[in-house]
């Protein structure tokens, strides 16, 4: 009902901004929230011009939940979605209303550690979106993944058939604490007969074959070649890092590059640096597809991304143009955009 616009700016970062009439805020509503400032909700100013409201979002340090999905623990995976589904049940307490919720993963928000959800919310007496939860479950769904299989299984037939939230929250729950406990009766057992594995990641094995030699071998140069035909990033800094970091995705996909977290011990991103490289983070940055162009947006990372010398504000896209010279981090994480 209402159209949501995007503003990208090197200083202030990034913002969404979108109107209403006036005669649809709801006041109430407004006054509770920039009086409480309740945290899962993105922060917004608001200003009135010739019968309307304008509401200026700020995404600051904030991530794209989309950004830092992968596979989640079994407690994490339970609050992600207590976290996602809390604010919609309990919204009455700030005068909300759930229609007024943005339910769209392309707006849900989160910091680093996963502990907080923002929402997008238009305080509005009109409903901004049919309030249909399952729509934004199913494509939440497909993006996180959890260890545990049967967990996982089990929320998607909870989002296929009859959805409740109430519910769903309860199955989690239970789910949970069950788990918990069988973890705590296998515990001794299973340290009787722990295994060290050895056994290197696909992400270290790529790593060491890419790094056993400095000088670039026919093999690496026919990777070069190859990207020329496609998108990527061309190394032009230390030596003993990957040669090339291939982007292949289609319209509307992202691409996110990190460090190998040797804690969790899957990849989480779709190219991970080894996990000894220094300066990267393990959700360093992303990299967006629009049609025919790219966007390359920083992820709050430790030590930065810059293109051509410019630190990225965190979660501020920027459009990438070929040959433009690209860092992760200020230890050699240095690349040229190919494109």
């Amino acid at each position: 009902m209402y159209e949501i616009q995007t503003r990208s700016d090197m200083l202030m970062g990034t913002s969404l901004v979108l109107m209403i009439p006036e005669e649809d805020l709801d006041k109430k509503a407004l006054y509770t929230i920039e009086e409480t400032k309740p945290k899962f909700i993105l922060p917004f100013q608001t200003r009135y011009i010739d019968g309307k409201v304008e509401f200026v979002y700020q995404v600051k340090t904030l991530c794209k939940l989309q950004y830092i999905v992968g596979d989640y623990t079994t407690k994490q995976y339970v609050e992600l979605w207590t976290n996602v589904l809390t604010p919609l049940l309990e919204c009455d307490d700030w005068f909300m209303r759930a229609q007024s919720f943005v339910l769209d993963t392309n707006y849900l928000y989160c910091d680093k550690d996963k502990k907080t959800i923002s929402y997008v919310y238009i305080p509005t007496i009109q409903n901004c979106l049919p309030n249909d939860f399952k729509e934004m479950a199913e494509e939440l769904a497909k993006q996180v993944s959890v260890v545990d299989v049967t967990l996982e299984n089990k929320v998607l037939r909870a989002i296929m058939n009859d959805f409740n939230s109430e519910d769903f929250l309860n199955m989690l729950e239970h789910h949970k604490l069950g788990s918990e406990e069988h973890v705590q009766k296998q515990s001794g057992a299973a340290k009787s007969d722990k295994v060290i594995a050895t056994a290197l990641s696909p992400v270290e094995e790529l790593s060491i074959e890419l790094h056993a030699s400095a000088e670039p071998s026919d093999d690496a140069t026919q990777c070069v070649r190859v990207l020329d035909s496609v998108c990527g990033f061309r190394l032009v800094g230390s030596a003993l890092l990957p040669n090339v970091i291939n982007v292949q995705i289609e319209d509307g996909e992202t691409f996110t590059i990190g460090r190998y977290d040797a804690i969790i011990g899957k990849q989480q991103s779709s190219f991970e640096f080894d996990r000894k490289t220094k300066a990267v983070s393990r959700r360093h940055a992303a990299v967006e597809r629009h049609s025919d162009s790219y966007s390359l947006i920083d992820l709050s990372s430790k030590a930065g991304t810059y293109v051509d010398g410019q630190k990225l504000p965190p979660s501020t896209p920027f459009e990438l143009t070929k040959g433009a010279r690209v860092s992760f981090g200020t230890s050699g994480a240095d690349y040229i955009w190919e494109n």
